[in-house]
């Protein structure tokens, strides 16, 4: 069986929605031999962060911006309780560290952004079920998350993003089994340094345009994928 794998960070809200509209494709060409799979890159880590290990703090800093503006996140109270001012928070980039905060400070921003990465992995299943729904597709959406590993079967790695394919690189590096490795919009379109928005932290209007960007790419991506065999 020749595999496809889709690749996203926590193996969620993207991978496992390509996976299966790649699968529904496949079917719909009656392509008998090849399956998709789906994967993430940093799972590890987003287990750590589901445990209550710490963030990045500019990846903290980003969840409390993104979910205030939001503005279902949080109470009246903890808007209120926040010390950094959103103007402090907006000027970090997500490599940032806490520098110039105190400890109090960082303490608030972390368990606030804790706050919302929780309540965006919730949305995250619900919006994909929604985009299932939305664009008819069959089987079964999977629920479980992997880490990628490399594989003998894979013919074919597609990353959301760049960020993924570092890491895809890296795994399959030396290894005896060389799949084709791109981004998702790249392989799609033929194309080099393509980007499409990651609707993480956003609401189901957003998460279903992004779902349509995927089910695009996803769909011509096993179009091509079964014309280079």
């Amino acid at each position: 069986m020749k595999k496809i794998e889709f690749v996203c960070s926590a193996n969620q809200g993207r991978s496992p929605l390509a996976e299966l509209i790649g699968r529904n494709r496949l079917q719909d060409n009656g392509a008998v031999g090849y399956d998709t799979s789906s994967s993430g890159t940093m799972l590890q880590q987003v287990l750590d962060w589901e445990k209550g290990a710490d963030f990045p703090f500019g990846v903290a800093a980003w969840a409390v911006l993104n979910a205030t503006k939001r503005g279902e996140i949080y109470t009246e109270l903890e808007r209120q309780s926040l010390t950094p001012s959103l103007t402090q928070l907006e000027s970090l980039p997500l490599t940032a560290e806490p520098n110039g905060f105190s400890p109090e400070q960082i303490r608030q921003v972390q368990s606030l952004a804790h706050k919302a990465f929780h309540i965006y992995e919730g949305n995250e299943v619900a919006y994909r079920a929604e985009a299932v729904k939305k664009f008819g597709l069959t089987g079964i959406l999977k629920t479980s998350r992997d880490q990628i590993v490399p594989r003998e079967d894979t013919i074919l790695v597609l990353g959301m993003g760049k960020d993924n394919l570092a890491v895809i690189n890296k795994l399959y590096n030396g290894f005896p089994n060389q799949p084709i490795v791109d981004t998702l919009k790249d392989f799609a379109l033929d194309g080099k340094g393509l980007k499409f928005e990651n609707a993480y932290g956003k609401d189901l209007a957003a998460y279903l345009v992004m779902a349509e960007e995927i089910r695009d790419y996803t769909q011509k991506s096993i179009d091509r994928a079964l014309s280079i065999g």
